[in-house]
């Protein structure tokens, strides 16, 4: 139960950090983007990237975010997600 809690407030950490750094570059995506997102981690960036209309490729190693991705995401058209890194 301690690394859940440890791992998801890692998991907003990062999201936060990546948001400020990524919101000149979300500006430019749209409908006819396509991104590859490596690390993906359990989807919260790449969902930032489907909201904006991208074509994502979602690659993620760690077994169990990407177990999360497939959740999150398995049923949407716009994305292909890859258990590799």
């Amino acid at each position: 139960m301690i690394g859940s809690i440890k791992r998801r407030l890692l998991n907003k950490g990062a999201y936060v950090i990546s948001y400020f750094r990524l919101r000149n570059i979300l500006r430019g995506i749209d409908s006819g983007s396509l991104v590859i997102d490596c690390g993906a981690n359990i989807g919260d960036i790449t969902a930032l990237f489907l909201g904006r209309g991208a074509q994502v490729i979602c690659f993620e190693p760690d077994p169990m975010a990407f177990s999360a991705l497939q959740k999150r995401f398995g049923d949407n058209p716009r994305i292909r997600l890859i258990n590799s890194a």
